[in-house]
């Protein structure tokens, strides 16, 4: 994989604490019903994410992120629409959501890192895993293993 500087990892860390706190900003206005969006915005957002894949894709030699980050917001965009609702757990049941989750998802990559496989169904597996995120096991956990 290669070595790493202190600065490598620094600013990782760095963008990384960007990101989640941006994140957790977007939730709290979405939570506050302060940033409502149209059917019209989701799909310009989807579209958006898509360009951006393709962009990313093209242009960016990095075809593993951009697919990974497509299949996360086609997901999160389906889960939407089809207006599922992840309910937060806490306790064991949130250890064994995430627990299951993070086996789904080493099931899903494991193939893709450690064995020779051709290279479109080792790109489909990014995408899914990104999907797999965002929207096939919050799906199946709401569906199936989520008990009153």
């Amino acid at each position: 994989l290669g070595k790493h500087f202190l600065s490598d990892i620094l600013a990782g860390l760095f963008v990384g604490f960007l990101v989640g706190n941006a994140n957790y900003f977007l939730k709290k206005l979405v939570e506050k019903k302060e940033l409502k969006l149209t059917k019209l915005e989701k799909e310009v957002g989807f579209i958006a994410a898509l360009a951006a894949s393709f962009i990313a894709i093209t242009f960016i030699n990095t075809p593993k992120l951009a697919l990974t980050v497509l299949g996360y917001y086609a997901g999160f965009f389906l889960l939407k629409e089809l207006n599922i609702d992840s309910t937060p757990v806490q306790g064991k049941k949130f250890y064994a959501k995430a627990f299951i989750g993070l086996a789904g998802l080493g099931a899903i990559l494991a193939p893709a890192i450690l064995l020779k496989i051709p290279e479109t169904i080792e790109l489909a597996a990014f995408f899914l895993s990104g999907f797999w995120i965002s929207f096939i096991w919050p799906f199946l956990f709401e569906k199936f293993a989520k008990k009153p």
